[in-house]
């Protein structure tokens, strides 16, 4: 008998914070789909560069859940937000539509 991988989705959000000069985000990103086992390791996000300036990107990783079959009752598909920007006056982040 096969069976199914249950759809996960992770989906970055939008983040605002005050440059720092790393690409790190204080926001976790959105799971959704049902989850039958313990999450092994929470999911993260990161913007795409740590410079200033408009049209930055957002992207989730990391997933990992304990199923016992090393993840594999699972497909896991990342989704990224491209909805923020950096204000090099200000040094801040701030969320755009996307």
């Amino acid at each position: 008998m096969k069976y199914r991988t249950a759809p996960l989705t992770v989906t970055a959000q939008s983040d605002s914070r005050g440059y720092d000069g790393s690409t790190l985000s204080a926001v976790a990103p959105i799971t959704s789909g049902t989850t039958y086992d313990a999450v092994g390791t929470a999911a993260t996000q990161t913007f795409d560069t740590k410079h200033a300036g408009t049209g930055k990107t957002l992207t989730a990783t990391g997933l990992v859940m304990n199923d016992g079959n090393s993840g594999n009752n699972y497909s896991i598909n990342p989704w990224s937000c491209r909805a923020c920007f950096t204000n090099p006056s200000s040094a801040a982040l701030r969320p755009t539509s996307s």
